[in-house]
């Protein structure tokens, strides 16, 4: 895959995720493990695109 494809990927798993977390924030509320958890996904999936900017 190449650079663009990936990013595309990354991108859409961290819409998946966000949405995701969105949903969790409103039933068990923001501070909840499982927010944070999916906040962290997102980070991930955010420095992995910067890393294929270098």
């Amino acid at each position: 895959m190449n650079r663009d494809g990936q990013q595309e990927n990354y991108l859409q798993q961290i819409e998946i995720l966000r949405e995701k977390m969105v949903a969790t924030a409103l039933v068990y509320g923001i501070n909840h493990p499982k927010v944070l958890w999916y906040s962290q996904q997102i980070d991930e999936k955010h420095n992995c695109i910067l890393k294929q900017k270098v």
